[in-house]
């Protein structure tokens, strides 16, 4: 708000009511927001650039739906490191709804889930991604949920992917009374919504993945 004060005195337009609203309020300008959580600050083209130099194709093909994970655990402060990564996730009016709930005993959570019969008792973690249902505020943004969580998620898969750790990705399509069930069992708050869970596993020096065909850019990109 004190940017969004200085820019419209810097073009000449009264902001009075912004002006006593502040210093009701006791804020008042500063020559350095770096502390501050809010407000506003510049970054550079060449920033940018610099930062993904190097992040190319090769790292979205080399993503895979692990299913074959080695033995050993995940550090949690990897998760840790993977989530902090995953907030710079958009999100409906930078909202920040998402949650995770990481079970350091996969089975704990996956036991709820019946698509990873075969491998999930190789995994190491099990994350349960939500979104919290008090970051929207009308009906009108009844999918939102679904929408930042998915977001949000993919971001944490990415970032995991970063890190050097498997993961797939299990959809959480359940009738109420299960969906009930589960969040009650695994202490899931009332007011969150179950996304999908996540198996997070080391990567053996070797594995087998999914030859996923993939359909081509002319079938997906409507250029107009």
């Amino acid at each position: 708000m004190l940017d969004y004060r200085a820019f419209n005195h810097r073009i000449g337009e009264d902001v009075a009511w912004l002006d006593d609203w502040l210093a009701r309020h006791g804020h008042h300008d500063v020559a350095d927001h770096t502390d501050l959580a809010g407000g506003t600050f510049l970054r550079t083209r060449a920033e940018i650039q610099e930062a993904v130099r190097g992040v190319g194709e090769a790292f979205f093909e080399t993503r895979h739906s692990i299913r074959n994970f080695d033995t050993g655990d995940v550090p949690i402060s990897d998760i840790q490191r993977a989530v902090g990564m995953a907030r710079k996730a958009p999100s409906v009016c930078n909202r920040q709804g998402a949650r995770v709930h990481c079970f350091q005993e996969a089975s704990v959570a996956l036991k709820w889930q019946p698509g990873n019969t075969g491998f999930g008792h190789l995994a190491s973690r099990a994350l349960v991604v939500t979104a919290d249902l008090m970051a929207f505020s009308s009906v009108g943004e009844r999918h939102q949920v679904y929408v930042d969580g998915g977001l949000f998620a993919m971001s944490l898969v990415y970032a995991l992917h970063a890190l050097g750790h498997g993961t797939c990705m299990l959809a959480w399509s359940q009738e109420r009374d299960r969906n009930r069930q589960a969040k009650a069992d695994l202490s899931i708050p009332d007011s969150e919504t179950i996304i999908m869970m996540i198996a997070v596993g080391r990567l053996p020096e070797t594995l087998s993945v999914a030859r996923s065909w993939r359909r081509p850019v002319s079938d997906i990109l409507r250029v107009v």
